[in-house]
């Protein structure tokens, strides 16, 4: 099963450096990059479809919305494959990946603090009840933790929701639980596995999802970058000058 990375613009990305490095801890197939390639990747090793990103912070969820298309175009990609996030870590040895769910969808959007993220979801929903799925069990996909797909299931997901899109002039959907009740994908309940401040360690965690800030700054970061200190064969390695 190949596994698939959505990656934003910059050439410094230590969390996808040390992500990579993770998978040493997943049996899989070929690695590949949607959206932006760092120059530090080892492109023989990497496969790599890239993407129109636009750098305002508006643009994100279109950006990931045309990643996810790329994705469902991609005949090269496995038909079932493992989609990561850059700052997804696979801290302990698994057999393979069960897809994780936060709870009843409605409840999530209730509990949401975010207007825009309760505004996608809401259109999400809606989409979803157009399909004929809905209100319930819809579930909560939107669990920072990987997720599998089946690409040709990717493809109709998203041509129905482009579809749904253009007809309601709605914004970009939240793909995961989109596609996650429409294929009725199998999943677990789990809490959310990012760490948000920069003291807790779950050190027991057997995937860990970091933002910038705990990566960078946060105790977190630390266990991450500690377990993780040798390159993998996903990235360039400079040659070590001989001493004279």
């Amino acid at each position: 099963m190949d596994v698939v990375y959505l990656v934003r613009e910059g050439e410094r990305n230590e969390e996808l450096r040390h992500s990579l490095r993770s998978l040493v801890n997943l049996p899989h197939d070929a690695v590949w990059i949607v959206g932006h390639r760092p120059a530090w990747v080892d492109s023989a090793e990497v496969f790599h479809i890239p993407t129109t990103q636009g750098q305002e912070v508006a643009a994100k969820h279109e950006n990931t919305w045309r990643a996810w298309w790329a994705m469902a175009e991609a005949r090269g990609i496995s038909d079932d494959f493992v989609l990561m996030n850059d700052d997804f870590f696979i801290m302990q040895p698994m057999t393979g990946i069960t897809s994780e769910h936060a709870g009843p969808l409605l409840e999530w959007v209730d509990a949401m603090g975010n207007i825009r993220t309760t505004a996608r979801m809401r259109h999400t929903i809606a989409a979803l009840a157009a399909r004929g799925r809905g209100p319930a069990p819809l579930l909560a996909y939107e669990t920072h933790s990987p997720m599998t797909l089946n690409r040709r299931a990717l493809a109709e997901v998203m041509a129905f929701g482009q579809a749904y899109r253009n007809r309601t002039l709605s914004g970009p959907l939240c793909k995961r639980s989109l596609y996650g009740n429409y294929v009725g994908l199998p999943a677990v309940l789990a809490p959310d596995l990012k760490v948000r401040d920069n003291i807790s360690v779950p050190t027991g965690a057997a995937i860990i999802s970091t933002s910038d800030t705990t990566f960078n700054y946060g105790r977190v970061g630390l266990h991450v970058r500690r377990a993780f200190s040798e390159p993998s064969p996903y990235e360039r390695v400079r040659p070590v000058m001989p001493v004279r």
